[in-house]
This record gives structure tokens, C-alpha cells and sequence, in this order.
């Protein structure tokens, strides 16, 4: 019985972590407008843009690869 709840217990995380990271893709529309972006980005438009939120994107995906090794350091 322990095994099975650990299963869950995962993959209960492991589908949380995806609401998380879809919840910060989709809430950087909520600063696309403000001044302080405008100011850094310039207003990007199209590519830039994506290449922004494209970022954002491969900062999780090496975060997600050193987080196992920092774990066991």
C-alpha cells in the first residue's frame, strides 16, 4: 500500500509542476504592459517576443536538469 501512495504522491507533483509552469507562461501576459517591461524590452514585437517567453522556457529546462544534482550535493 505504501508503494502504490508514493506513485500517486508523484505524480501528483509531477502534474502540478505542469499547472505550475503553465500558470508562469501564462501569466507573463499580465506584465507584457507595463512600464518597467517596455522600458528594458523596447515593446518587443513577434520573434523577440517569443524568443522572450522562449527563454523563460529554457531556463526551466536547465534549472529541472541541475535540480537532481544540487539535490544530492
Amino acid at each position: 500500500m505504501i508503494r502504490l501512495l508514493n506513485v500517486y504522491t508523484i505524480s501528483l507533483l509531477a502534474s502540478l509542476g505542469g499547472l505550475l509552469y503553465g500558470f508562469e507562461i501564462s501569466s507573463m501576459s499580465g506584465i507584457i504592459n507595463t512600464d518597467q517591461y517596455i522600458n528594458y524590452f523596447g515593446n518587443p514585437l513577434g520573434t523577440r517576443q517569443g524568443g522572450i517567453t522562449g527563454a523563460m522556457t529554457g531556463g526551466s529546462i536547465v534549472g529541472a536538469m541541475l535540480a537532481g544534482f544540487l539535490g544530492d550535493w
